[in-house]
């Protein structure tokens, strides 16, 4: 059976664990240690792993609101610096992963060119027979009329 550690406990074995980075202030996470799926450090805590960086975030600042992220203005998933976090909602965390070029927004994964969802847009008819000529599903096509996919076309094409 594990012993488990208190708070503290599990700080201090945090702390012992990591290095830092002089240049780039960020305090790493060994290589050899638990990283999640993700690629976050991670460490079992009150029964269950959780990741390091939201750990230190209580740590240094208190509870973390239950809708919020700890996210990493280092955008250095290995970071456990708490001077190098910030709080925000999911959105937040995406809209700053696409901000920073990290990660494919959903319009550079998509199949489709900005000019053949701009047709869609605009294009009468019925959406599963639109979907045909273009190889998408007919949600596809409802997604970018309704404006929830290629939203960037919204102000060009003045139709919500």
């Amino acid at each position: 059976m594990a012993i488990s550690r208190t708070f503290n406990e599990v700080i201090q074995v945090i702390l012992s664990r990591l290095t830092v980075d002089t240049i780039t202030g960020c305090w790493n996470w060994p290589e050899d240690a638990y990283c999640d799926k993700d690629g976050y450090g991670s460490i079992r805590y009150a029964g269950r792993r959780m990741r390091v960086h939201r750990l230190m975030y209580i740590h240094a600042f208190g509870d973390v609101p239950e809708e919020m992220c700890v996210c990493h203005h280092c955008d250095n998933r290995k970071c456990e610096n708490p001077e190098h976090f910030f709080l925000g909602t999911i959105a937040d965390n995406i809209g700053d992963m696409y901000s920073k070029g990290r990660g494919a927004s959903p319009e550079k994964r998509s199949k489709l060119t900005r000019e053949q969802a701009f047709t869609i847009k605009l294009a009468s008819g019925f959406q599963k027979d639109i979907g045909k000529v273009y190889g998408i599903a007919q949600t596809t096509v409802s997604q970018i009329k309704l404006g929830k996919h290629w939203r960037s076309l919204q102000e060009v094409c003045h139709v919500s």
